[in-house]
């Protein structure tokens, strides 16, 4: 752990919300010692009889409930399987049929008082099939770690695209960590910015006990995304160590259920070891350029070199659209290179908003870009769950440009 006692600090500490004359809060219990960084971490895996639902909401059948709370095969919903267990109406009832909630479907849908239900469109389908994996139910903390041994290839701009989307459609809590050993930029990408940074973190963590405590140290986006962002005093010289994110990850996963971290540019920074030892999910980032789309195989390499083959193949890449380069470099070519390579291959495409390097907010996005961070988000979703269990409803990959998801 690193020192700052040394450290100026002009800024004022969170208060304390116990009150005055309250006893000092009791150390946190210690935690078991982390994996070695060569030891990758497995993605969290359910136990096999956990139920999940399915894309329209309803637990799947043939499954068994290890909470009780009533979805056993041969049960009914009450799953007890007691001839008193209660009865629900919707054991009754045909199920529901899908609306469309815009455009003409709609409207003729309200108009003949639900008689004629043309249902929603391709596109409509799509994306609620998209909000369905979005939302998939979390049974531990899943951490995501953003990363790219180039830098402004977009690598900060995904971390807080792919967050405050899932911040946004999502009920739980997403907090985005800035590990670059130097000053990042992460903080400054929200509406809301705070003066706290992770060193103030470390340093107050025997006292803070409740999400309350955490949140004051907490920039936040418009879309409810948690930011806490690295330190920004030129004074203080000592890097952000594995051993300090490790020690910020053991506090963040208490209170949060997504983790994100926007990893420094290379490999061998202090913190890429607890960073990669740690993650669920790796997202590459590149540009549409020829040196960010090496840099970015580069670290694939680097990756696989290194015991990490695994993630690579479950990792998901990402390609951010820059007009500079989009006419000499076949972009086509580059998506086939990292489809082969990895999971997944999302197209960020240009927009104003996120050129101008300041505050993103996701209501100022083209829709097309909107659309993107959503298919990031889903294609990230796809392991919150075993792989046995997940609905095969994914919309199926098709080229960026012709894919319309929005009428």
């Amino acid at each position: 752990m690193f020192d700052v006692s040394s450290a100026p600090r002009p800024r004022t500490r969170p208060a304390d919300n116990r009150g005055d004359g309250a006893p000092p809060y009791p150390p946190p219990p210690p935690s078991a010692p982390p994996p070695p960084p060569s030891a990758p971490r497995r993605r969290n895996t359910p136990a096999p009889d956990a139920a999940y639902p399915t894309d329209r909401g309803m637990p799947r059948t043939g499954m068994t409930d290890p909470e009780g709370l009533g979805r056993a095969a041969g049960g009914g919903r009450h799953g007890t399987n007691h001839p008193s267990s209660a009865l629900y109406s919707d054991a009754l009832l045909p199920p529901a049929q899908e609306t469309a909630a815009r455009g003409w479907r709609k409207v003729v849908y309200q108009v003949s008082g639900g008689a004629v239900n043309p249902g929603p469109s391709p596109d409509e389908a799509r994306y609620n099939r998209l909000l369905g994996h979005i939302r998939t139910p979390l049974v531990d903390c899943h951490r995501i770690a953003v990363m790219s041994l180039k830098g402004g290839v977009g690598k900060t701009t995904t971390t807080i695209g792919l967050g405050s989307t899932l911040a946004d459609l999502r009920d739980d809590r997403v907090v985005a960590i800035d590990a670059n050993p130097d000053r990042g930029t992460l903080g400054t990408k929200v509406q809301l910015p705070s003066q706290y940074t992770v060193r103030d973190l470390l340093e107050d963590a025997p006292r803070l006990r409740r999400y309350v405590d955490i949140r004051q140290y907490m920039a936040r986006s418009d879309s409810r995304l948690d930011v806490l962002a690295s330190a920004d005093d030129p004074e203080i010289s000592e890097a952000f160590a594995d051993s300090d994110y490790r020690s910020v990850d053991d506090l963040l996963q208490r209170y949060y259920s997504i983790l994100l971290t926007d990893c420094g540019t290379g490999m061998l920074h202090s913190a890429m070891g607890g960073v990669l030892a740690l993650a669920d999910t790796l997202v590459i980032v590149t540009s549409s350029s020829a040196d960010g789309g090496t840099s970015a195989s580069a670290t694939l390499d680097w990756l696989d070199a290194h015991g990490f083959a695994e993630q690579v193949r479950d990792a998901v890449a990402v390609i951010s659209m820059f007009p500079q380069n989009g006419d000499g470099v076949d972009v086509d070519t580059l998506e086939a290179h990292f489809a082969a390579r990895t999971r997944r291959v999302v197209r960020v495409p240009w927009d104003p908003h996120l050129a101008t390097g300041g505050r993103i907010n996701l209501h100022e996005l083209k829709r097309e870009t909107r659309r993107a961070y959503q298919e990031l988000a889903a294609a990230v979703a796809e392991h919150f769950t075993a792989p046995e269990l997940d609905s095969a409803g994914y919309p199926s990959a098709a080229p960026y440009r012709d894919d319309r998801l929005f009428s």
